[in-house]
């Protein structure tokens, strides 16, 4: 049952990932805004499928919350704030559909609880060692990714290596899986 449920959540990791760097690609190649001119990079057709990403991506970590077990402490705040921010990221981004591209506050807020948790579980997985050794680094740098993203600006390319990360993290998660099964 474990190893079954450590392969859902890296095909989880992996689609999302996947989703990350193919719409993030998209996005980073259509022409830049310029906020400061009320001109906008029409970000209406990518977003929502990046939304989709984050949520598989935050829900395959909130499986290995399950099986690992962490039950308290840092560890724990740092889940509850990665899987609220997806949700409210994903709740943001339909929102903005229903509103035709209109503000709401859902989406940012779940992005900063994504990026806040995501960092603090990183440190939190380095200095304990919970997984395969370049895991915990590889959480962080993802989550500095997410730190200079903006749909905007050419820093919407940092959508790529996010995604590629989680791609590296759901592979190494697999073949841990494999070695623990055989």
């Amino acid at each position: 049952m474990k190893v079954r449920s450590i392969r859902f959540s890296t095909v989880l990791l992996i689609i999302g990932g996947i989703l990350w760097v193919f719409f993030g690609m998209s996005l980073a190649s259509s022409p830049p805004g310029f906020p400061s001119k009320e001109i906008y990079r029409d970000s209406v057709g990518t977003m929502p499928w990046l939304s989709i990403g984050m949520l598989f991506i935050t829900t395959g970590i909130a499986i290995f919350y399950r099986i690992y077990a962490f039950r308290k402490g840092i560890v724990k705040l740092s889940f509850i704030m990665v899987q609220t921010g997806g949700v409210l990221y994903f709740i943001g981004h339909s929102l903005r559909q229903f509103l035709n591209g209109g503000w709401e506050p859902a989406a940012p807020i779940g992005f900063i609880l994504i990026i806040i948790g995501m960092f603090i579980f990183g440190l939190r997985s380095i200095k304990l060692k919970f997984f395969p050794n370049p895991t915990g680094y590889l959480v962080v740098l993802s989550s500095l990714c997410l730190l200079f993203f903006n749909d905007q600006f050419l820093t919407a390319w940092m959508s790529v290596p996010f995604g590629l990360i989680w791609i590296a993290i759901g592979g190494l998660f697999l073949k841990s899986s494999k070695m623990d099964k055989s």
